[in-house]
């Protein structure tokens, strides 16, 4: 049996069982014949409408066939004159039929589930009859919820992406951010090149270490510049998050080992929707950024969106030693200067190894760089955070989360000036219309 013929079989068995075995095959065939008519491969929109028209058809029928069942048995069940040929005798029985009827007759009423889909399709004809009366309640009812329900849903969203989304990388509770804690400075701030150099190669603690720069700059796309986001990655960045690339490749370690000299980028995956159509042909062409040609090697997968904060999509991506091309400046003091505090590490820990045990193998680091370096007279250490727990900056999150908690309470509360206003305009209604 066809999906259809039982679809249609089912919504009779909604119609009283006397009326199905005296017309259901007649209704079946009839079907048949229409189901022919209609071809076998009539489209979307006509299949819906010859079902929703059969429906609408049977469905008009469920009230009247029952109405005339639930007659004919009260029929049957009226008590019947006594016979005179019977006498006293027929007279007892009948009365006792009579009885037994009422009796019935009296018993709890059930709606079946005809009657109800019957009384909901009648209370919708109604509600739309009487919302076409009153065409300024209906539109300010649906402003009110409108507003109400939009805000609420901005609002959600907003804090939905900077404090409650989650990174979809590979083993995202290993991955932890590394910040240089300066006295007197800020305890979650950025790390020089050096640094970060020493971290990678100190392997006590964590598996992979990679940083990253965020990057402001102008793209150039046909005639037209753009100013975007953007980042620059060590090579080590795609591997250790688990992401690949969905055409091309990600960067080499050669691209990322002398500043200036590999002039290649791969580009965000929205970025290469829009701009260039999703093209795969763009791997191995030049796209300028800050004003300099960068050769596409690769395109990040859908949803990837880079580490420069909750909420922020990076666009592009070049080897972290072209982020000053990439940016327009020339100086490469930056990777030279163990002071200059410019960009952001990203850990993996290490396989056993627990959160505390890195948080000790970068003290055991720490005390190494004093050592190795008397002449900078600093306090090196290294507070490390997991990843998940960022959003911004720990600073920003600490500051910001009392206040998106305000604004979750304040969309609550939005929704619900919505509701009383939607129920004082309903109650205003009934009032109007007493005398019905």
């Amino acid at each position: 049996m066809s999906p259809g013929r039982r679809y249609y079989s089912f919504l009779m068995k909604l119609l009283p069982a006397e009326f199905r075995k005296s017309r259901g095959p007649e209704l079946l065939a009839s079907y048949d014949d229409m189901r022919s008519e209609l071809g076998t491969r009539p489209g979307v929109a006509r299949l819906a409408s010859f079902y929703s028209r059969l429906s609408f058809d049977l469905l008009r029928r469920i009230r009247p066939e029952r109405d005339r069942a639930a007659r004919r048995a009260r029929a049957l069940d009226q008590p019947q004159a006594p016979s005179r040929e019977w006498g006293e005798s027929g007279s007892a029985s009948g009365r006792s039929r009579g009885r037994r009827g009422s009796k019935s007759g009296r018993g709890p009423h059930r709606l079946s589930p005809g009657h109800v889909l019957d009384s909901i399709l009648r209370d919708t004809r109604m509600a739309a009859r009487s919302l076409a009366k009153r065409p300024v309640f209906l539109l300010v009812a649906t402003l009110s919820l409108a507003i109400g329900i939009g805000a609420n849903t901005a609002i959600f969203s907003i804090v939905h992406a900077v404090f409650i989304e989650q990174y979809p990388y590979r083993a995202p509770e290993e991955l932890v951010r590394v910040y240089t804690h300066v006295p007197g400075r800020s305890e979650f701030g950025s790390t020089s090149f050096p640094n970060y150099e020493t971290m990678r190669d100190f392997d006590e603690g964590f598996q992979d270490v990679a940083a990253f720069k965020t990057i402001i700059s102008r793209v150039e796309i046909e005639d037209e510049t753009v100013r975007m986001l953007g980042e620059g990655v060590s090579q080590t960045l795609f591997p250790m998050l688990g992401v690949g690339a969905v055409i091309g490749r990600t960067f080499l370690p050669e691209e990322d080992a002398t500043p200036g000299t590999h002039a290649v980028a791969m580009l965000g995956h929205g970025f290469w929707q829009r701009a260039f159509g999703g093209d795969p042909g763009i791997v191995g062409e030049d796209v300028r950024i800050g004003g300099q040609p960068f050769t596409v090697v690769g395109v990040t997968p859908e949803g990837f969106r880079g580490l420069s904060g909750a909420g922020l999509t990076s666009e592009f991506f070049v080897p972290l030693t072209m982020y000053g091309l990439a940016s327009g400046l020339t100086d490469v003091t930056p990777f030279e200067d163990r002071l200059e505090r410019r960009f952001s590490v990203v850990g993996r820990i290490a396989e056993g190894v627990s959160f505390e045990g890195a948080r000790a193998g970068l003290q055991v680091l720490s005390d190494q760089l004093r050592e190795s370096h008397p002449e900078i007279d600093q306090e090196w250490a290294f507070p490390i955070v997991p990843l998940q727990d960022v959003a911004m900056d720990p600073d920003f999150d600490r500051a910001a989360q009392p206040f998106a908690a305000v604004l979750l309470a304040a969309a609550g509360l939005l929704v619900l000036l919505a509701c009383t206003n939607l129920a004082s305009f309903l109650l205003a209604q009934a009032t109007s219309r007493r005398k019905e």
